[in-house]
This record gives C-alpha cells, sequence and structure tokens, in this order.
C-alpha cells in the first residue's frame, strides 16, 4: 500500500513478479477493503481486481449532493471532487469536464476551488431530450498539481413553471486532465459521474425546515454530512434547508 486518502482512493503498487507474461491477466480479489468501527468490525466489505495493464482512471466522489433554492436563486453549496494523487500535467494543455442540466434551468458557471480557483471557460454546450451539455476547460501551465474540486452553479428563473417542491438533477462527467510523459494513458479520463440533486420552493415564505425525529440522545451532531442546523433543543434536531435565514418561531 503506497498511498490512504480519506477522499475516496487508497494506492497499491504490485511487485512485477507477482504477475505472469500474460498482459491481460485478472488477478482477482487481489485486494480487499473494509470500513469498520469497534461496534461493527466489517462495515461494507468489499473486494477488488486488478489487472496490470489498465489504464488509470479518474473518480468524482461526491461532498455535497444535495441543495435547496428559492425561485429565482443560485447554488451555492453543491460540490464534488476528483479523487487522485498529485501528477504532472502537460504544460499548454486543457483539463475539461462535462455538465449536464434541464433545458429550463440557467447555467450561470462551474467554479473550481482547489487547483485553478477560478471559472471554468464554456468550449460547447448541446441540448438533447430536454438536457443541456456544457463542457468547459482550464488552462494547463504544466505544474506538479493534485486535482480539482467543482462547485455547480446553476439558477431557477424567477419565471420558471416548475412546480413547488420539485427537483432536478445536476450531473458531472467526462473529466480529461493530460498527464506529462504518461504512456499509455496521458488523457486521463474518469470512469463515473457525480449526480447532485436541486430542490426548488417558491413562495411568499420559502423556509424549509425539516424537524429530525426526536431521539433520547443526540450522539451524532451532524444528521447528515456537511448538514448545518439553526436550533438545538435537547434532543430535537432542527433544520432550514434553505440558505436564507431562520424566522424567529416557537416550538411546543
Amino acid at each position: 500500500m503506497t498511498n490512504v486518502a480519506s477522499a475516496g482512493e487508497i494506492s497499491f503498487s504490485i511487485d512485477s513478479a507477482y504477475l505472469n507474461q500474460d498482459p491481460n491477466q485478472i488477478l482477482t480479489n487481489l485486494i480487499q477493503v473494509s470500513l469498520s468501527t469497534d461496534a461493527t468490525p466489517t462495515v461494507d466489505a468489499r473486494s477488488f481486481n486488478a489487472k496490470s495493464t489498465e489504464e488509470f482512471r479518474y473518480n468524482f466522489w461526491t461532498d455535497q449532493s444535495t441543495e435547496t433554492i428559492n425561485k429565482g436563486d443560485t447554488t451555492i453549496s453543491l460540490m464534488a471532487s476528483i479523487t487522485g494523487g498529485k501528477s504532472l500535467t502537460e504544460a499548454g494543455s486543457k483539463t475539461t469536464v462535462e455538465i449536464e442540466y434541464p433545458s429550463d434551468i440557467e447555467l450561470v458557471s462551474l467554479e473550481e476551488t482547489q487547483l485553478y480557483h477560478r471559472n471554468g471557460t464554456v468550449v460547447s454546450t448541446t441540448e438533447s431530450g430536454g438536457i443541456k451539455t456544457t463542457k468547459l476547460e482550464w488552462d494547463e501551465p504544466g505544474s506538479y498539481s493534485g486535482t480539482p474540486v467543482f462547485k455547480p452553479h446553476v439558477k431557477v428563473p424567477a419565471s420558471s413553471t416548475r412546480a413547488s417542491g420539485s427537483t432536478f438533477n445536476i450531473v458531472l462527467r467526462n473529466f480529461k486532465k493530460t498527464i506529462w510523459d504518461d504512456t499509455p494513458n496521458v488523457d486521463r479520463t474518469s470512469s463515473n459521474v457525480s449526480t447532485m440533486i436541486v430542490k426548488m420552493i417558491d413562495g411568499v415564505d420559502p423556509e424549509q425546515v425539516t424537524s429530525h425525529a426526536l431521539t433520547d440522545t443526540a450522539v451524532n451532531w451532524a444528521y447528515q454530512k456537511y448538514d448545518t442546523y439553526n436550533v438545538r433543543l435537547g434532543s430535537m434536531l432542527i433544520k432550514n434547508e434553505l440558505t436564507t435565514p431562520t424566522n424567529q418561531r416557537q416550538l411546543k
């Protein structure tokens, strides 16, 4: 084992003596990984195969998968990152990614916050079956760098006819990064997608409050990853799903 990253990647190297002369040999159940706690020692146990000629590919890791906004507002908290270690990029190349969203939703920007620290430049936009696909790019200066973190900002038009409480998906796919002198996979691509869900509310008072059931104790303060709560009364958790301030109210 050569590296363990909390954001979703464990790296291994295989001794060449372990491989036979067949380049397509598949080493079955070579790596076995199990997440665990003291109480549950075998949570989500999985095994993986390895193939010596398989190309290195990136994966999306969805950090914040849901957001609730009012009609006319823009998403601010959706976030997905790319797993993987540092690599030397090809100077003058382009790092690209595609974002899919409904045709009646406006793409404001796709912000990168870890590597490039700026919005992507739109290369092209196509539309099919009520879904738009926009390809964006970032200039690669040629550096030994890590992987990007993307924050899609999409806007529900104030004139939208979508029903209050309805949802739609934002999907990131086809990430590509060009690595310097890396054979056989100079153009590293992603093997999965990141799907994020946006919920829209409409009304004079657009606050959406969710109360999570009463419990004897609240051992884990965060009900879900990255959730924040406005009020905690005893063991009752109350959360405003929107980013707007929570109105004062009396609880009985």
